[in-house]
């Protein structure tokens, strides 16, 4: 190489050299100069969180709820699967002095408000599309002569990330209580909406959700609601009433003597 080319080439090297320490300069002060201090309670408050992901809370990840309890835009008890324990693990981390104790909050479980399903209920139609809850509801309402009924598919099953939910093909499932986490993922996925969350103290129910007339409920259901009052008579606590088609049990009156799950002919309350 002849030395004017060896020359011109060292000075494009050093000016390049030059641009390229000058322009890293920048970024290294603008990041500095502009830089988001990130709250350390984040980190703390996502290790206290269970991890799950599931979404139950509104936020689509674990580090977005802990992002949001950090920025004070979600309350501490936010996550509804911790419960008590994992709130009272971010109060401390807050700081929080104010307020009611984390193991105030009243545990929630979720019930199926259905006893019948294709087992104990007439069907008008023969279902041969897909094997799922919401695509037979799409048709017609269901095969089944409750248009409330449970359709038996199991789409809450699928729905719930902790093996809350035992499910046989054709029968109504069964909410494992000492499972349940209350995170609603099945009330969200069931499309007759018969997932319901109670208090979990709660443990007798009437197990019927349609708003037919007694008489049609007898013709084509087994276990449904005749709305014969007689468990709304019998209760020795007057825990049941009856403002609309379905009778309501008060879990604050409830003693559980069981003398309603005795006296309702159609077998529709039950201890869960």
């Amino acid at each position: 190489m002849d030395p004017e080319s060896l020359k011109i080439l060292l000075a494009s090297v050093i000016t390049l050299g030059g641009i390229g320490f000058i322009c890293g300069f920048g970024l290294a002060y603008a990041a500095n100069k502009f830089r988001v201090e990130k709250d350390p309670r984040i980190a703390e408050i996502l290790q206290a969180l269970p991890g799950a992901n599931c979404g139950a809370c509104g936020y689509p990840s674990c580090a977005a709820a802990a992002e949001a309890i950090a920025k004070g835009v979600a309350g501490a008890n936010l996550c509804k699967i911790g419960g008590a324990e994992t709130t009272q693990k971010i109060v401390q981390i807050l700081g929080v002095t104010t307020g009611p104790p984390a193991d105030k909050a009243e545990k929630m479980l979720a019930v199926v408000q259905c006893g019948a399903g294709p087992e104990a209920c007439d069907q008008k139609s023969i279902y041969v599309g897909e094997p799922t809850c919401a695509a037979a509801s799409l048709a017609g309402g269901g095969f089944l002569m409750c248009d409330a009924g449970c359709l038996g598919f199991g789409d809450c099953v699928k729905a719930c990330q902790f093996g809350a939910i035992h499910h046989e093909s054709g029968r109504v499932p069964i909410i494992l209580r000492e499972k349940c986490t209350a995170c609603e993922k099945c009330v969200a996925a069931c499309p007759k909406n018969l997932i319901k969350m109670y208090p979990a103290r709660q443990e007798i129910f009437v197990l019927c959700n349609t708003a037919d007339k007694g008489a049609e409920v007898k013709k084509y259901c087994r276990t449904g609601c005749i709305a014969c009052r007689i468990c709304v008579n019998k209760c020795p606590e007057q825990a049941i009433s009856m403002d609309g088609r379905i009778p309501e049990i008060d879990p604050e009156k409830c003693r559980r003597q069981k003398v309603c799950i005795a006296a309702c002919p159609q077998k529709t309350i039950q201890q869960l």
